[in-house]
């Protein structure tokens, strides 16, 4: 017998309050109602035993197949039981998490009167009772929190639990809901029992007496150092359920994928060969002299102003005139621009990051390596440039970002894994302080905290007035410019102190996107301000009180770098700057670095293209289940910076297209040769024109008609000038779709460039001066003889010279005079070493003189 379903944190939202070590787990006791739903089918009510080897994790934006099998009576009446689940969009193995044993019921014992609660045991405070369970790595959310009261009476804790109206109304569908279950074995708390995250492993003779149970009394006895037995009974002291023997242990590896990215650093080795480098005083690229370098290395200016976030803005503007400059300098078409910041990134969590003003650089150059592959180099120094020349000469040619401490090189990459949960709750009473909220976004995660987080007050920021319709009475509305420290100070000053302030969620935003060679620091500085100036006023006026949470959402297009949004990947990469600024401060933290979030927030402002070109290079669009998913699951996690990508993403979709300048591994430099094309210029053209287009290959396009009629946009003539870089070997200029308007005019181009050079003039009696003064043993030596005779011998209009002359018959022999042609007719050269002393015009004439004999 199978039975077979569906699970999911969709299907049933309860699972999500179930958290371990910050990744949402299947409660053991849903495996133990499956077996007790399985054993009243099958007339086996009792489950003898029930293992659990492995959880079963649910992600936040995925499902998984369950699949229970019974098997037929053995020859005592028993039935094996086993549990397995794989994820719902794929043809996985199936992974096994629960086995059991069921048999026949015993009878229902008999109700067991007495006072309640019995006399000797001593009332427990419930106060700390979850937040001592989350320091064990149990992180219960408000629909598993039904422990109503606590008594402890030596090795035994009687508890009252009661489920909430929402679970209640539908504890009938179950024998035991898993969650009113799970809240039985809370109490074991107080007895130590789950102590170094510890997870019910095994259960031993369980029985259901009465199903459908919404409160219950439950007693909780040590029976060992990790077991204890329980007895539930109803409200008037009649069975519900025991367990003769539960037993923890120390939870296996979760079993499926962390929903969250994180950039790790890792040692790499240093080149091999070094470079030519030029260091040009004051970052002035006309000091570069004349000499070609490599590596052109520029470190960022420290600005004149010392005050945040005055000198981000003043350092990125500076940045970018120098990008701009660069890309377009024809002298370094084969060089790297190596832009040396001083501590602006963290390479571990807990590190300082003392150059924040620097830290939006990242965020630029990453977006002009999209734009610009194999150009530009990014390099953190926690030392002056001087102290790391040593560096420089030897840097990996194949990794565009790296970072040194201590002496060791670092690059960064893109993993999984499970980070540190937090045992910091929000504290329902206290205020939540969400800017940006005048967006969908923002509107989306108000509407979380309140009916998810168990949130009773919030104030909603926005520069337009926000509806609030069905939010309720503890929300509001203010007016307010977060780029304005005065008019963000007078706004945490109105935050009554009855509910103060405990949280912030800044949201707020705007997207400006265009190429790095359309980007003008007005343009730079617009995009800038909601995200730095905003984060950085919020830090410096919160940072003295015990805020429960502060959480910066960021995009991942600073961690990736986006082609087109240079101003704003600036931005979100100070805002992943100043969370672990605040991480190693010991202050709450947290940059959400999103990919878009479909139909909501600023991603609404984007095209199909715009989108299809993100998901390109890892970053599909989030449902809004699924980021808000990720919200919940982001805040049980300790790590200052998640890439709140999905599991799937992360990576480019087309294994074709460059994979950008951080992923999961070394990224090749753009090669500067140029191979063989598999195509015509033209039909190179059309092909990759329609893959930027998104076309079928075979798809016509009219090839004379103007670029811009065919909807290319500065985006897609970026994408298009890069794609035929790669298959040409060429340097095309990044305007050169434009300089070149049409399919046919572009091929002509490219056509040109591919053709082979004119060869350099030559002076001609210079030329016979010089090769008259080499002897015929050098021209022999060389393997110049053989090809010079043949040359005369064709110019001449008459065969190939004889086989006797180390022709293709060979090397001279001793007989080669004796034969007709030879040797002995050169006038009067009757030996093989005469030619020794002949030179060139000498060896024309006797070449002729043999070919007219």
């Amino acid at each position: 017998m199978e039975f077979t379903g569906v699970l999911s944190t969709h299907t049933h939202p309860w699972l999500a309050d179930h958290v371990v070590g910050g990744t949402v787990l299947v409660p053991a006791t849903a495996f133990l109602e499956m077996a007790v739903h399985a054993g009243a089918v099958t007339g086996c009510r009792t489950v003898e035993e029930l293992l659990m080897p492995a959880p079963l994790a649910l992600l936040p934006h995925e499902s998984v197949e369950l699949r229970v099998g019974v098997r037929e009576k053995d020859a005592d009446g028993r039935r094996a039981l086993s549990v397995h689940s794989r994820p719902s969009d794929g043809d996985a193995e199936w992974t096994l998490h629960a086995t059991a044993t069921l048999v026949p019921a015993p009878p229902a014992p008999q109700p067991v009167p007495g006072p309640w609660p019995p006399v000797s045991a001593v009332e427990l405070s419930t106060r700390d009772l979850y937040s001592g369970l989350a320091r064990c790595g149990l992180e219960y959310g408000p629909r598993f929190r039904h422990v109503r009261r606590a008594w402890r009476a030596d090795d035994e804790v009687i508890t009252e639990i009661e489920l909430d109206a929402d679970l209640a109304g539908r504890a009938g569908e179950f024998a035991l809901h898993p969650a009113l279950l799970d809240a039985c074995l809370h109490g074991a708390g107080a007895l130590g029992l789950f102590d170094g995250g510890k997870l019910p492993f095994s259960w031993q003779r369980t029985v259901v007496h009465a199903t459908g149970a919404a409160a219950v009394r439950v007693h909780i006895r040590r029976t060992g150092e990790d077991t204890v037995a329980l007895r539930i009974t109803d409200t008037a002291g009649g069975a519900v359920a025991d367990v003769e023997t539960l037993s923890v242990r120390t939870a296996a590896p979760v079993a499926h994928g962390e929903p969250f990215l994180t950039v790790d650093w890792a040692p790499v080795a240093p080149a091999a060969e070094t470079y030519r480098v030029a260091v040009p005083d004051d970052g002035d690229l006309s000091r570069c002299g004349e000499e070609r370098p490599d590596l052109v290395v520029v470190p960022v200016a420290s600005e004149a102003d010392p005050a945040l976030p005055g000198a981000a803005h003043a350092t990125a503007a500076g940045v970018l005139e120098l990008v701009r400059s660069w890309i377009t300098d024809e002298r370094f078409a084969s060089a790297r621009l190596v832009l040396v910041t001083r501590s602006a990134v963290a390479t571990r969590d807990g590190e300082e990051v003392p150059g924040l003003a620097q830290s939006p650089v990242w965020g630029l150059v990453r977006t002009a390596q999209r734009e610009h592959p194999g150009r530009f180099v990014l390099l953190d120094l926690d030392v002056g440039v001087e102290a790391a020349r040593d560096v420089l000469d030897v840097l990996p040619r194949d990794e565009p970002q790296l970072a040194v401490r201590a002496g060791t090189l670092l690059a960064p990459r893109l993993t999984r894994g499970p980070g540190p949960a937090t045992s910091r709750g929000w504290n329902p009473e206290g205020t939540v302080l969400i800017t940006g909220a005048s967006g969908g976004l923002g509107r989306l995660v108000a509407q979380r905290l309140l009916t998810e987080h168990g949130m009773r007050h919030l104030v909603l920021v926005g520069r337009r007035p926000v509806d609030l319709e069905g939010f309720g009475p503890g929300v509001s509305w203010r007016l307010c410019d977060v780029t304005d420290r005065d008019a963000v100070a007078g706004l945490l000053g109105s935050i009554p102190a009855e509910h103060p302030l405990t949280a912030v969620v800044h949201a707020a935003g705007v997207l400006d996107d265009t190429v790095i060679s359309g980007l003008t620091t007005e343009r730079l500085s617009s995009v800038l301000r909601p995200k730095v100036d905003g984060a950085w006023h919020l830090h410096e006026l919160t940072r003295h009180l015990a805020l429960d949470g502060f959480v910066l959402f960021s995009s991942a297009s600073g961690v990736l770098g986006a082609a087109g949004q240079a101003n704003y990947a600036a931005g979100n990469t100070f805002l992943d700057a100043l969370a672990q600024h605040r991480a190693a401060h010991g202050l709450p933290a947290t940059s959400l670095a999103w990919a878009p979030w479909e139909h909501t927030g600023m991603a609404a402002e984007l095209s199909r293209t715009d989108l299809d070109r993100l998901a390109d290079i890892g970053m599909p669009t989030l449902s809004a289940g699924d980021g808000l998913a990720l919200f919940d699951a982001a805040l049980r996690r300790d790590t200052p910076l998640l890439v709140a990508v999905g599991r799937k993403a992360g990576r480019p979709r087309s294994v074709s297209d460059d994979p950008g300048p951080l992923s999961h591994g070394p990224v090749p430099v753009a090669s500067r040769t140029r191979p063989e094309l598999d195509a015509s210029p033209l039909d190179l053209v059309r092909r990759e024109l329609a893959s930027c287009l998104g076309q079928d290959p075979d798809e016509a396009i009219d090839l004379d008609r103007g670029f811009r009629e065919l909807g290319v946009d500065s985006l897609i003539a970026v994408d298009l000038r890069n794609r035929l870089n790669r298959v040409t070997g060429l340097t095309l200029t990044p305007t050169v779709v434009f300089d070149h308007p049409t399919p046919h005019r572009l091929a002509a181009l490219i056509a040109q460039k591919m053709e082979p050079a004119a060869p350099e003039p030559v002076d001609e009696e210079a030329l016979r001066r010089a090769v008259a003064t080499l002897p015929v043993a050098r021209l022999r030596t060389a393997g110049l003889l053989e090809p010079l005779l043949t040359l005369v011998a064709e110019t001449s209009g008459r065969a190939a010279p004889p086989d006797g002359i180390d022709g293709p018959g060979g090397p001279a022999g001793p007989d080669a005079a004796d034969e007709p042609g030879g040797l002995d007719e050169l006038d009067g050269f009757d030996e093989l070493d005469g030619l020794d002393e002949l030179d060139a015009d000498d060896l024309v004439r006797l070449a002729r003189r043999s070919l007219e004999s």
